[in-house]
């Protein structure tokens, strides 16, 4: 793939993604892709490698959680052989009237039209603050999680939904997840 392709992958990928197109989003990324979201795991469990379809889940839970999807904007994209490196910024409205903008920097490898790892570094402080439910019965202090393997990040599922779905029976409450009742 030439610079050209190169770059058309990758906002392409964004397109689809701002269009709620979550399914199409993630059929640009090969079956062994992997993403990776930047901070310490302490901090934000969402912050490790995932496979395709741990990002998609997680893709998919934000997105219900959203008034609307969230709009992601490429504003400088830079391509150099197989890598693709992107100046992002999204914006949003959570269904608790919560508004979410934030700014990326992602560097994509894409082979053969698919995207093959990604490496995302954003604002996870700003991320933590707004996805957070405080009204969540699990969110109140003193509520601890029970499951080690949740709070560790080894339970089955991906950890990295309990930050965003409510409805999974999870939220995120400091360093660790917790499961509601």
């Amino acid at each position: 793939m030439d610079r050209q392709e190169t770059r058309q992958t990758a906002g392409e990928f964004y397109v689809r993604f701002s269009a709620g197109d979550v399914p199409g989003a993630a059929a640009l990324l090969s079956s062994a892709a992997s993403w990776w979201l930047a901070g310490e795991r302490e901090l934000f469990s969402a912050a490790r490698w995932h496979t395709k379809d741990e990002i998609a889940k997680l893709f998919t839970l934000m997105t219900s959680r959203l008034k609307g999807g969230l709009t992601m904007t490429v504003k400088n994209a830079i391509a150099e052989g197989d890598l693709v490196a992107l100046e992002v910024e999204s914006d949003g409205e959570l269904t608790n009237r919560r508004l979410y903008h934030n700014r990326y920097h992602t560097a994509m490898r894409v082979s053969g039209g698919k995207i093959r790892e990604v490496r995302e570094y954003s604002d996870t402080q700003h991320a933590h603050a707004v996805w957070r439910d405080r009204n969540h019965p699990a969110d109140r202090p003193g509520t601890f999680c029970t499951d080690p393997g949740l709070a560790a990040g080894t339970s089955s599922g991906i950890s990295t939904a309990a930050i965003l779905s409510p409805a999974a029976g999870l939220s995120w409450h400091g360093p660790s997840l917790v499961r509601s009742a």
